[in-house]
Protein backbone atom coordinates (compact mmCIF):
# COMPACT_ATOMS: atom_id res chain seq x y z
CA UNK A 1 0.00 0.00 0.00
CA UNK A 2 1.10 3.65 -1.09
CA UNK A 3 -1.09 5.50 -0.20
CA UNK A 4 -4.09 5.79 2.26
CA UNK A 5 -7.95 3.92 1.21
CA UNK A 6 -10.68 6.22 1.41
CA UNK A 7 -12.22 5.02 4.60
CA UNK A 8 -14.09 6.49 7.92
CA UNK A 9 -11.40 4.24 10.03
CA UNK A 10 -7.96 3.08 9.33
CA UNK A 11 -5.65 0.72 11.41
CA UNK A 12 -2.26 1.09 9.97
CA UNK A 13 0.42 -2.16 10.61
CA UNK A 14 3.45 -0.17 9.50
CA UNK A 15 6.33 1.58 11.48
CA UNK A 16 6.44 5.02 12.47
CA UNK A 17 8.17 6.33 9.30
CA UNK A 18 6.12 4.57 6.98
CA UNK A 19 3.04 6.13 9.10
CA UNK A 20 3.71 9.62 7.96
CA UNK A 21 4.58 8.53 4.87
CA UNK A 22 1.46 6.87 4.07
CA UNK A 23 -0.41 9.73 5.24
CA UNK A 24 1.74 12.48 3.53
CA UNK A 25 1.00 16.22 3.90
CA UNK A 26 -2.22 15.63 6.79
CA UNK A 27 0.79 13.86 9.12
CA UNK A 28 0.58 15.62 12.29
CA UNK A 29 3.62 18.25 12.73
CA UNK A 30 4.38 15.88 16.05
CA UNK A 31 4.93 12.40 13.70
CA UNK A 32 6.74 13.99 11.69
CA UNK A 33 9.35 15.37 14.12
CA UNK A 34 8.96 11.90 15.82
CA UNK A 35 9.77 9.83 12.43
CA UNK A 36 12.37 12.05 11.73
CA UNK A 37 14.71 11.06 15.12
CA UNK A 38 13.22 7.94 15.07
CA UNK A 39 15.88 4.87 15.56
CA UNK A 40 15.64 1.46 14.58
CA UNK A 41 17.72 -1.11 16.24
CA UNK A 42 19.38 -4.81 16.10
CA UNK A 43 18.43 -6.68 13.52
CA UNK A 44 17.61 -10.56 12.64
CA UNK A 45 19.18 -13.31 10.88
CA UNK A 46 17.05 -15.67 10.17
CA UNK A 47 17.70 -20.07 8.94
CA UNK A 48 15.16 -22.22 8.46
CA UNK A 49 16.38 -25.98 8.78
CA UNK A 50 14.76 -29.14 7.74
CA UNK A 51 15.66 -31.85 9.92
CA UNK A 52 15.36 -35.55 9.96
CA UNK A 53 13.98 -36.28 13.20
CA UNK A 54 14.87 -33.17 15.04
CA UNK A 55 17.74 -31.41 16.97
CA UNK A 56 19.25 -34.23 19.08
CA UNK A 57 20.04 -31.91 22.04
CA UNK A 58 22.05 -32.99 24.92
CA UNK A 59 19.33 -31.81 27.76
CA UNK A 60 16.72 -33.81 27.02
CA UNK A 61 14.43 -31.30 28.68
CA UNK A 62 15.20 -28.79 25.29
CA UNK A 63 13.63 -31.72 22.82
CA UNK A 64 10.19 -30.99 24.34
CA UNK A 65 10.53 -26.72 23.95
CA UNK A 66 8.92 -25.05 21.52
CA UNK A 67 11.19 -22.11 22.00
CA UNK A 68 14.92 -22.28 23.10
CA UNK A 69 17.21 -19.17 23.69
CA UNK A 70 21.32 -19.91 23.18
CA UNK A 71 23.80 -17.60 23.75
CA UNK A 72 25.53 -18.65 26.57
CA UNK A 73 25.17 -17.03 30.47
CA UNK A 74 23.09 -14.22 31.29
CA UNK A 75 26.35 -11.86 31.90
CA UNK A 76 27.43 -13.26 28.30
CA UNK A 77 24.28 -12.73 26.93
CA UNK A 78 24.01 -9.13 27.95
CA UNK A 79 27.10 -8.46 26.72
CA UNK A 80 26.61 -9.91 22.93
CA UNK A 81 23.50 -7.64 22.84
CA UNK A 82 25.73 -4.64 23.93
CA UNK A 83 28.00 -5.77 21.15
CA UNK A 84 25.27 -5.86 18.69
CA UNK A 85 23.47 -2.58 19.50
CA UNK A 86 27.03 -0.79 18.94
CA UNK A 87 27.26 -1.98 15.98
CA UNK A 88 29.46 -5.57 16.25
CA UNK A 89 29.03 -8.92 15.73
CA UNK A 90 30.10 -11.11 18.21
CA UNK A 91 31.33 -14.41 17.75
CA UNK A 92 28.77 -16.38 18.78
CA UNK A 93 25.29 -15.36 18.31
CA UNK A 94 22.65 -14.81 20.33
CA UNK A 95 19.08 -16.61 19.16
CA UNK A 96 15.85 -17.56 19.84
CA UNK A 97 15.11 -21.06 18.20
CA UNK A 98 11.69 -22.74 17.11
CA UNK A 99 10.62 -26.05 17.39
CA UNK A 100 6.58 -25.14 16.69
CA UNK A 101 6.15 -28.81 15.21
CA UNK A 102 6.20 -30.03 18.82
CA UNK A 103 2.98 -28.38 19.41
CA UNK A 104 1.73 -28.76 15.60
CA UNK A 105 2.72 -32.24 14.04
CA UNK A 106 1.10 -31.88 10.72
CA UNK A 107 4.18 -29.13 9.93
CA UNK A 108 5.76 -32.45 9.70
CA UNK A 109 6.58 -34.94 6.67
CA UNK A 110 7.31 -38.55 8.21
CA UNK A 111 11.06 -38.07 10.06
CA UNK A 112 11.30 -34.32 8.41
CA UNK A 113 10.29 -31.57 11.16
CA UNK A 114 10.91 -28.11 10.28
CA UNK A 115 13.06 -25.64 12.71
CA UNK A 116 13.38 -22.02 12.48
CA UNK A 117 15.49 -19.52 14.42
CA UNK A 118 17.43 -16.35 14.27
CA UNK A 119 20.13 -14.67 15.55
CA UNK A 120 20.49 -11.30 16.49
CA UNK A 121 22.88 -8.83 14.70
CA UNK A 122 23.98 -5.37 14.04
CA UNK A 123 21.10 -3.47 12.02
CA UNK A 124 22.23 -3.59 7.97
CA UNK A 125 24.48 -6.42 8.83
CA UNK A 126 25.95 -7.57 5.73
CA UNK A 127 27.16 -10.82 6.20
CA UNK A 128 25.89 -14.62 6.06
CA UNK A 129 25.86 -16.19 9.69
CA UNK A 130 24.32 -19.33 8.96
CA UNK A 131 27.34 -21.20 9.93
CA UNK A 132 27.78 -19.38 13.25
CA UNK A 133 24.12 -19.90 13.85
CA UNK A 134 24.89 -23.21 13.35
CA UNK A 135 28.10 -23.62 14.99
CA UNK A 136 25.75 -22.87 18.23
CA UNK A 137 23.18 -25.41 17.79
CA UNK A 138 25.82 -27.98 17.25
CA UNK A 139 27.60 -26.61 21.12
CA UNK A 140 24.08 -27.73 22.55
CA UNK A 141 23.23 -30.70 20.00
CA UNK A 142 26.56 -32.43 18.92
CA UNK A 143 25.65 -34.41 15.63
CA UNK A 144 22.78 -32.01 14.70
CA UNK A 145 24.43 -31.18 11.48
CA UNK A 146 23.98 -34.92 10.23
CA UNK A 147 20.25 -34.51 10.41
CA UNK A 148 19.95 -31.48 8.48
CA UNK A 149 18.20 -31.96 4.92
CA UNK A 150 18.22 -28.38 3.59
CA UNK A 151 18.59 -24.90 4.68
CA UNK A 152 17.01 -21.40 3.83
CA UNK A 153 18.81 -18.38 5.54
CA UNK A 154 17.27 -14.69 5.08
CA UNK A 155 19.88 -12.07 6.17
CA UNK A 156 18.74 -7.98 6.68
CA UNK A 157 19.11 -6.84 3.51
CA UNK A 158 16.28 -9.54 2.31
CA UNK A 159 14.24 -8.99 5.34
CA UNK A 160 13.98 -5.38 4.26
CA UNK A 161 13.94 -5.99 0.63
CA UNK A 162 10.72 -7.93 1.27
CA UNK A 163 8.86 -5.86 4.02
CA UNK A 164 9.61 -1.42 4.37
CA UNK A 165 8.84 -2.33 7.95
CA UNK A 166 11.57 -4.47 8.57
CA UNK A 167 14.37 -1.36 8.14
CA UNK A 168 17.61 -2.83 8.33
CA UNK A 169 15.96 -5.80 9.28
CA UNK A 170 14.67 -4.42 12.98
CA UNK A 171 12.11 -7.02 13.59
CA UNK A 172 10.83 -4.66 16.43
CA UNK A 173 9.84 -1.78 14.95
CA UNK A 174 12.47 0.62 16.47
CA UNK A 175 15.67 0.57 18.89
CA UNK A 176 14.61 0.03 22.68
CA UNK A 177 15.94 2.77 23.87
CA UNK A 178 14.55 5.33 27.03
CA UNK A 179 12.71 7.78 24.92
CA UNK A 180 11.17 5.36 22.00
CA UNK A 181 9.81 2.95 25.08
CA UNK A 182 7.99 5.48 26.97
CA UNK A 183 6.94 7.69 23.74
CA UNK A 184 5.76 5.03 20.95
CA UNK A 185 5.41 7.16 19.30
CA UNK A 186 4.03 9.60 21.89
CA UNK A 187 3.43 9.50 25.26
CA UNK A 188 -0.86 9.95 25.36
CA UNK A 189 -3.34 8.30 22.91
CA UNK A 190 -0.29 6.46 21.20
CA UNK A 191 -2.17 5.13 18.91
CA UNK A 192 -4.16 8.23 17.05
CA UNK A 193 -2.39 9.86 14.52
CA UNK A 194 -5.34 11.44 13.25
CA UNK A 195 -9.17 11.33 13.66
CA UNK A 196 -9.68 8.69 11.62
CA UNK A 197 -5.88 6.88 11.28
CA UNK A 198 -4.71 4.55 14.07
CA UNK A 199 -0.92 2.79 14.37
CA UNK A 200 -1.33 -0.27 15.71
CA UNK A 201 1.76 -2.28 15.03
CA UNK A 202 4.61 -3.01 17.52
CA UNK A 203 5.43 0.67 16.71
CA UNK A 204 2.92 1.68 19.06
CA UNK A 205 2.93 1.19 22.70
CA UNK A 206 3.30 -0.76 25.53
CA UNK A 207 6.02 -2.31 24.12
CA UNK A 208 8.46 -3.99 21.38
CA UNK A 209 7.22 -6.89 19.41
CA UNK A 210 7.91 -8.24 15.59
CA UNK A 211 6.28 -6.07 13.03
CA UNK A 212 5.10 -7.59 10.00
CA UNK A 213 7.76 -10.72 10.18
CA UNK A 214 5.41 -13.53 8.98
CA UNK A 215 3.12 -12.18 6.25
CA UNK A 216 5.72 -9.91 4.78
CA UNK A 217 8.52 -11.90 4.29
CA UNK A 218 9.03 -14.39 1.64
CA UNK A 219 11.08 -16.64 2.07
CA UNK A 220 14.02 -17.52 0.27
CA UNK A 221 14.57 -21.36 -1.46
CA UNK A 222 15.62 -23.78 0.72
CA UNK A 223 18.82 -25.22 -0.39
CA UNK A 224 20.85 -28.55 0.76
CA UNK A 225 23.61 -28.03 2.94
Amino acid sequence: MTALPDADLVLLDTGVPAARDLLGDSAPGWLRRRSRSWRFGAAAFKVDLVLDRGIPWAQSALRRSAFVHLGGTAREIAQKELMVNRGRMPERPVMILSQQYLADRSRCSGSLVPVSMYAHCPNGFPGDLTESVLTEVDRHAPGVRERVIEVRSVGPAQLEATNANLVGGDIAAGAATPAQLVRRPKLFDPYRLTDRVYLCSAAAAPARACTGWSAGTRPAPLRRL
